[in-house]
């Protein structure tokens, strides 16, 4: 259960397909120097951030307040360059890039995608913790 179809178009509007690990531990311990046990307790401490920073990327997507949207996705893109998992510091930086280059044609597409990304990581640390 940890990968999922990430799937977007690029500059052309052409679909592109990528395979992206939802949780990758490997890379996550890589990250952090092989600290296998430091990868999985930041993992943990990120997922436990998601709920709160999901309302709050909600709430100013809603509102159109992209500098505030632009501001929780930065975070969460700097959590997640971290932690080991792939699909959401994709969405993330895909976001805070169309963000900060003013390109708001292209904010639904891409804030649908990290919202997506969001939950896969929810679900797939729910099954690792089941196993």
């Amino acid at each position: 259960m940890d990968w999922f179809e990430y799937l977007r178009y690029d500059e052309w509007g052409m679909l592109e397909q990528k395979m992206l690990k939802v949780i990758d531990l490997e890379m996550g311990a890589e990250i952090l120097g092989g600290d296998q046990k430091m990868a999985k307790d930041m993992l943990t401490m990120l997922v436990g951030t998601l709920e709160e920073s999901r309302t709050h990327l909600v709430l100013a997507y809603q509102d159109k307040r992209y500098d505030q949207l632009e501001f929780v996705v930065h975070k969460l893109h700097g959590g997640a360059a971290y932690c080991g998992v792939p699909q959401l510091k994709e969405a993330a930086k895909q976001l805070e890039n169309i963000l900060k280059s003013q390109q708001l044609d292209q904010v639904d597409t891409a804030f649908l995608e990290l919202i997506q990304a969001l939950q896969n990581l929810m679900d797939a640390f729910a099954c690792l913790n089941e196993s």
